[in-house]
């Protein structure tokens, strides 16, 4: 009997499961006889994740094999250092981009995903329990998901832009707090702040059809409110799909083809790192929080000061500029370095070349 009971109960047979994971209905198991109507299918005990700096990500093709749609998601590792993409176990047998959303969990060190509406726990083996559907979440599938550093699952993003974040308890699988926020965004990933007060995500723009980066934000948990961090990244040839976060206040995030960048929290700038593989689709990515990722050495980060100073009507004005950088310059001389700057005139528009110098015309 696999150490479940059956009760007969006006000659209809209703299964007990010791470990909740075999519907009512039967699913999740298998005929066993005449005796007894079902056999509980998931008999493995789920190992947990060891909290290190491997980077996890699910995809919708088995990455690095060549092969297209197999109607199964794949979770792979890898590391900032080391080498491609590596396929966990056997693929989760799903239709209609399959599992999404996935965030790990730093109290259990198990990662979490949704099928639609109902809820997954994946182990270190990629070995995935439905552990059923979520009450109070739509029946949709959601792109966006991370813990919180207590153990709460929030989800969102719906694939359009959208204002909406649900806090999950996974222990009740329920929806325990609908999150409005300030501003309607589309973004496909986040991830959580040393704090445990903020996540971290990239917000995506679409172009025509032709989805680019926006601006770098953080989403406060408590009240949703989005605040955007430094100037617009539309100009990277791809859309950031990916977004992982450490111990250390590191953010890194991987595009849509395959490139691995460092975001800097505070100025919201984003440094190429190295290269990967490019994703194909309905692909997410998470990391143990608690974790350290380390990371290629690269060359000295230059940066400067913001200097807002109006000139007048007439005269000169001297702008003084401060350039720091991130290390010492042992890789390349300081004759090698140098910096951009933007004019704005009276009107808000950016003085450029061959007009270099504002003039009393301006307004300024």
């Amino acid at each position: 009997t696999q150490g479940m009971a059956y009760d007969k109960i006006e000659s209809i047979f209703r299964l007990i499961d010791s470990d909740n994971d075999t519907q009512a209905d039967g699913s999740n198991a298998t005929p066993m006889g005449v005796d007894f109507d079902y056999r509980d299918n998931e008999i493995k005990q789920q190992e947990p994740f060891t909290c290190n700096e491997t980077l996890y990500l699910s995809n919708r093709t088995e990455l690095g094999t060549g092969s297209g749609d197999s109607g199964a998601t794949w979770l792979h590792s890898f590391d900032a250092m080391g080498a491609n993409y590596a396929p966990i176990g056997d693929g989760f047998t799903s239709s209609d981009g399959g599992y999404n959303a996935i965030g790990y969990n730093i109290q259990d060190n198990f990662i979490y995903a949704l099928y639609g509406n109902h809820l997954l726990k994946i182990d270190k083996n990629a070995n995935v329990k439905d552990l059923g559907a979520v009450t109070d979440l739509p029946d949709t599938q959601l792109y966006a998901g991370e813990f919180d550093r207590n153990g709460f699952y929030y989800v969102s993003g719906t694939g359009n832009t959208d204002n909406i974040m649900y806090k999950i308890d996974i222990t009740q699988k329920k929806v325990i707090n609908t999150i409005t926020l300030s501003q309607s965004v589309r973004f496909w990933d986040m991830a959580i702040d040393t704090t445990g007060e903020y996540f971290y995500t990239m917000l995506i723009q679409n172009d025509n059809s032709d989805f680019k980066n926006d601006k770098f934000a953080e989403i406060k948990i408590s009240d949703g409110t989005v605040t955007t961090i430094g100037d617009s990244h539309s100009d990277l040839p791809s859309y950031l799909s990916l977004i992982f976060s450490d111990a250390e206040g590191k953010v890194v995030a991987l595009s849509q083809d395959g490139n691995l960048y460092e975001i800097m929290p505070q100025s919201g700038k984003v440094y190429f790192t190295r290269p990967f593989a490019s994703l194909s689709y309905y692909n997410d990515g998470t990391i143990c929080a608690d974790a350290n990722i380390t990371l290629p050495p690269h060359p000295p980060r230059l940066s400067i000061n913001n200097v807002t100073q109006a000139e007048g009507n007439s005269g000169e004005t001297i702008f003084n500029f401060t350039v720091t950088a991130d290390k010492p310059f042992d890789i390349i001389p300081m004759s090698g370095a140098f910096f951009y700057y933007r004019v704005v005139d009276g009107d808000g528009d950016e003085v450029v070349p061959p007009h270099e110098v504002a003039l009393s015309s301006d307004h300024d």
